[in-house]
Formats: C-alpha cells, sequence, structure tokens
C-alpha cells in the first residue's frame, strides 16, 4: 500500500521521463512511474521478477502538454478485491480513463525492493530524467482517498488572495477593498511571503478608522 505524489512540469513532452522510479535491471519489486509521449499518458511500469517476464504496465489517456504544471499522484491500494482496482492515477485530482497490459503482478508488489527512491530519474537506466520541474514530491505508507488527492491538488492550484479596508462607519459605505498598493485590482498574496514561516503581510496605507474588513478570493 502506497502513495505517490507531487507537482511536474514538463518542459518537452519525450519518451519515458521518470517522474519517481525504484528500478533497476536483476532486481525483484521493482516499479517506475513515467510520462510518454505515445498518447501524452502517465504509464507505471511494474516488474516482481528480476528475470523474467512478470510484469504489468498501467497507462492513462490523459493528455499532458508540456510547459504546464500538473498534480500527479498514483496509488497503490493493497485492499482492493480485483488486480485493476488496486492501481489508480490522477490528473490534477481527477482520475482518467486507464488500461493495463501484461501479466496480474500488483497483487505480488510490495514495494520494498531495497532500491533507492528516486526522483526524476531511474537509477542505471540513462538518458531517462525528466526534463522540467519538479516540486514537492511526496511518498506516503497508506493509500490516499480520492478526497485526500483532490484536496492536495487544490492546495496548489488555487491561490488565496486578499485585499482589505478601513472604514469610519459601520456600513463601510463609500471605502473600497484594496491591496498593497492602494488599489482595487491588486491583491495582497501568501505568494508575496518569502519567508519559510507563516505566511504574514503588512497592511500598508490603510487609514486609521473605528471599522475593519477584509474579503478573500480564490484565484
Amino acid at each position: 500500500v502506497m502513495t505517490i505524489e507531487g507537482w511536474f512540469k514538463p518542459t518537452v513532452m519525450s519518451a519515458s521521463d521518470v517522474l519517481v522510479s525504484q528500478y533497476n535491471s536483476g532486481v525483484n519489486q521493482r516499479f517506475s512511474w513515467q510520462t510518454h509521449t505515445t498518447a501524452d499518458e502517465m504509464i507505471l511500469y511494474v516488474s516482481v521478477n528480476p528475470t523474467g517476464p512478470l510484469v504489468s504496465w498501467f497507462s492513462t489517456g490523459a493528455d499532458l502538454a508540456a510547459g504546464n504544471w500538473y498534480h500527479l499522484a498514483v496509488v497503490w491500494n493493497g485492499n482492493a478485491s480485483t488486480e485493476a482496482g488496486k492501481v489508480t492515477m490522477y490528473v490534477n485530482g481527477s482520475k482518467p480513463f486507464m488500461t493495463k497490459s501484461g501479466a496480474n503482478v500488483i497483487t505480488q508488489f510490495s514495494g520494498q525492493s531495497g532500491l533507492p527512491l528516486i526522483i526524476g530519474d531511474m537509477q542505471n537506466f540513462h538518458p531517462r530524467e525528466f526534463p522540467g520541474s519538479v516540486d514537492e514530491v511526496a511518498v506516503y505508507n497508506r493509500a490516499l482517498s480520492d478526497a485526500e488527492i483532490i484536496s492536495r491538488y487544490k492546495r496548489g492550484a488555487l491561490n488565496i488572495k486578499y485585499q482589505v479596508r478601513s472604514c469610519d462607519d459601520s456600513a463601510c459605505s463609500g471605502e473600497n477593498f484594496v491591496g498593497p498598493a492602494n488599489l482595487t485590482s491588486d491583491y495582497y498574496s501568501e505568494a508575496l511571503n518569502t519567508s519559510v514561516s507563516a505566511p504574514s503581510f503588512l497592511l500598508t496605507d490603510l487609514p486609521n478608522n473605528r471599522y475593519f474588513q477584509y474579503t478573500t478570493q480564490l484565484l
């Protein structure tokens, strides 16, 4: 049982670019999670036999395009009742149509190969480097639910922006919500926070009044 997720932005879509892998020839219990140019899709390749052909691979029809950020996730659910139900892949919180080929090996897959877990490459198989940017890769020893995957995607995709106003009356009649430049088209945002600590904002150019209001937007 395992979940891998992360944000990936390919600069080009080329064959067999590795997202995350734990793979080497001659070792059982190995996998490679990668993109592929056949249909601009994701592929999960799994093997449980170091010398034979006992492999299976799962592919999606998701149309991935170079230059875009994607939240990608793959889940092994060891409690699923069917072979097909044991693997789920996600693109931006949604489950694309997925096909399966090869032997039924997922029921035998434990992920305990003793190999290093590598982000953006595959051990002793070059060139397989992921061409682009990678951010916030996480590995869990459990199967995340659909709701958890969607929540993690939205947390990264949606930006919370704020505007404020200071008023001399409780109805705030005549005052506009503004950002740090005191403009209605400007917003406070955690993207302006350069510290690794919790985001904080310095409210500037606000008159000293009795009443204060703020508004938030998900953009």
